[in-house]
């Protein structure tokens, strides 16, 4: 085989636009802590985040406590969402309603 087919062997994964978009998108998504806790308190999150936040790493537990802002991509919010059942749809939802809150 020649070098030049080697690199045919490794197959990626192409982007459509739709995913492009989506992703440039999410890679936008930040907000304010004051936005993001009174988004998460209108969609009555607040507890199921203080009891997750009760057996979360002191990793976690810094980076919720301390963030002043947050990105809707970062590892912590992605391990969060996750575990509280929040899908991609509903985490977008979260962020946009966030954005909108005026401080």
């Amino acid at each position: 085989m020649t070098d030049e087919m080697e690199g045919l062997e490794e197959i990626t994964e192409i982007e459509t636009h739709e995913e492009w978009a989506l992703r440039r998108k999410r890679e936008a998504m930040k907000v304010s802590r004051p936005q993001a806790v009174h988004a998460l308190r209108q969609a009555g999150l607040i507890p199921a985040i203080e009891a997750y936040m009760g057996a979360a790493s002191d990793l976690e537990r810094d980076a919720w406590e301390n963030a002043v802002i947050f990105s809707r991509l970062s590892p912590p919010v992605q391990s969060m969402a996750a575990a509280l059942g929040i899908s991609d749809a509903q985490l977008d939802a979260l962020f946009e309603a966030a954005a909108q809150v005026a401080i």
